[in-house]
């Protein structure tokens, strides 16, 4: 009898805990500490035939039981507290627990490790643009654009980084490129990396905590009183005085000072080490000019932003987070930076701050520098396999995908890049593309065809001539035999770069918009060759009494000048050769 009453007894337990989810799903008897992190449960399956029969409707229950299943956070925290103290492995997207105890985000080790490097073409163009816009804002504006180079957990602690990474690091960190090339091209910038590391071994509590991936609240105060005296020395002016001496100490993190601890949602709180909060005081009766600022940051200007000193101390408030967000704005309404007038924002301001950590290093300016540099610069200067890049750059999914295949193929995530902005140029305009990298693109084709190659080879040892020339002519005949028209442009344009880089105009012009020569050479020589085709037609309408009349018929029916007519129709006789 006792026996199956203990049998009956640990049948009604067992029971009571399978059904002990289901019941707190529905009846939500216990409150449960939701998830830190971008969660979107899945919603309720929609039943009807289609879904039923395509299979849909079972796959959405089972994602919807997943997601809202009763304890389904106790149990994840359970999951990660396991794997953590048993492997010390973290459980949330990108952290990676180091020597120490010490929390890292895996895309700043990146960074130090230099994996997230775009290549010296790309960084060189974009730091070239950063000093040709500061000097144009400076000059014709009164307006100063500084870089600061905040400082990245990785670099600040490459002591505490897991041994499986510091074995992979070889050369330079992407930051330490950046700040070679900065100084070189001349851009106007602000190292608070090297500042902090000066101020790493006398420091009294951390400038990085140790749960945390951005610098430390009390970390921001060095940056905030190190931005302050320099907008005074740089504008020559007094602002309003504040303090930040006084300090509360605590053991539990404040703000963002545990934000990698807080993703990886253990079940059990891990010890924590004193940390130091200061304690800002305006003095508001003080007076003295508060200028206008503009930070165009990630987030870690939060932390200095979060003080309130932009609020007492500039005449404004704004802060362009990631340059897509406008804050404070956005807290009331949306506000994005794409739906103002940049050019009337910008020139509002007495100093901006382009502010980036290793991390968004290879994005560098959210594409802030490249849209003014279009506002000051000619309409035709464009470089699409930059702005290709560019895009790249700003797809976390295509970026990470382009690194992963450049390690698959041994190849420099430059060339990956550099490849992939050429092949979108081909994707969406075939034209352009042609005109200006056909012989490259046949080249390349009949390289990676080995019978081809050993027929080229064989070829210019019977002909007593280089490789190199034999494949550039026959990658010349397949071209003109499959885009004549287009051929035919590629070496009129050819011809007309020869023509032009005969004198140091081309030179100078290049170096008056701090842009690349060859790439200059290319976008120059394609535009003087539309306007000469479009002028060449222009003549032969003039020449042709019937084509003139008929021009200045249309002219009369569209109420426009003559000469505009002309203009007209010679466009259109040039982009239909492009057809």
């Amino acid at each position: 009898m006792m026996r199956k009453i203990v049998q009956h007894t640990i049948f009604m337990l067992i029971l009571v805990m399978i059904s002990l989810p289901l019941l707190q799903m529905r009846f939500r008897f216990v409150k449960e500490k939701p998830l830190f992190g971008a969660f979107v449960p899945a919603g309720r399956a929609d039943f009807n035939r289609n879904n039923w029969n395509s299979g849909a409707y079972q796959e959405q229950v089972e994602n919807y039981l997943k997601d809202h299943l009763g304890f389904r956070n106790f149990m994840v925290r359970l999951q990660n507290q396991l794997d953590f103290s048993l492997f010390r492995k973290a459980n949330a997207e990108g952290a990676i627990v180091g020597k120490s105890g010490q929390l890292y985000e895996y895309d700043y080790i990146r960074a130090w490790l230099a994996i997230d490097y775009p290549g010296d073409a790309f960084v060189n163009r974009k730091l070239n643009r950063t000093r040709y816009v500061q000097e144009y804002l400076k000059r014709e504006k009164g307006i100063d654009l500084v870089v600061v180079f905040e400082p990245g957990k990785a670099s600040y602690y490459p002591e505490f980084i897991p041994d499986r990474f510091a074995r992979q690091k070889s050369g330079p960190s992407t930051y330490e490129i950046f700040i070679r090339k900065a100084r070189d091209i001349g851009v106007d910038f602000i190292d608070l990396q090297a500042y902090f590391m000066q101020l790493k071994p006398d420091s009294k509590f951390p400038l990085f905590p140790r749960h945390g991936t951005h610098w430390s609240v009390y970390g921001s105060k060095f940056a905030a009183d190190s931005l302050v005296p320099f907008i005074e020395n740089r504008r020559n002016i007094t602002m309003p005085k504040y303090r930040s001496d006084s300090l509360v100490i605590s053991s539990q993190p404040w703000d963002s000072d545990d934000d990698v601890l807080k993703t990886m949602n253990l079940l059990c709180p891990l010890k924590g080490e004193k940390l130091a909060y200061p304690v800002f005081v305006f003095d508001t009766l003080s007076g003295g000019d508060r200028p206008m600022v503009l930070p165009v940051a990630d987030s870690y200007y939060w932390n200095i932003f979060n003080t309130r000193l932009p609020a007492y101390l500039f005449a404004n408030e704004t802060y362009w987070y990631f340059n897509s967000l406008v804050y404070p704005d956005f807290y009331y309404r949306p506000v994005y930076t794409a739906d103002i007038d940049l050019q009337e924002e910008t020139e509002k301001q007495d100093i901006i701050f382009l502010m980036v950590t290793e991390r968004f290093l290879y994005r560098f300016d959210w594409t802030f520098i490249d849209r003014l540099y279009a506002l000051y610069t000619p309409d035709w200067l464009k470089d699409p396999v930059y702005d290709n890049i560019n895009a790249i750059m700003r797809n976390d999914e295509l970026f990470d995908g382009i690194i992963e295949k450049a390690q698959h193929k041994g190849i420099s995530l430059e060339a990956a890049l550099q490849m992939e902005g050429r092949y979108m140029i081909y994707n969406n305009n075939r034209t352009e593309f042609m005109i200006r990298f056909g012989p490259e693109h046949f080249k390349r084709i009949i390289s990676q065809d080995p019978g081809w190659m050993k027929h080229i080879r064989e070829k210019a040892a019977g002909q007593g001539v280089a490789v190199e020339e034999t494949l550039l002519k026959d990658a010349l005949y397949i071209f003109e035999q499959e885009y004549p028209v287009l051929y035919e442009m590629n070496r009129d344009i050819e011809e007309l770069k020869e023509r032009i880089s005969a004198g140091d105009s081309i030179l100078l012009e290049a170096a008056q918009y701090r842009f690349d020569p060859g790439v200059f050479m290319d976008i120059a020589a394609a535009r003087i060759y539309r306007e000469e085709e479009i002028a060449r037609t222009s003549y032969a309408i003039r020449s042709d009494p019937t084509w003139l009349e008929h021009v200045r018929r249309k002219a009369e029916e569209k109420n426009i000048s003559l000469e505009e007519m002309i203009s007209l129709d010679a466009e259109y006789v040039y982009e239909e050769r492009l057809k």
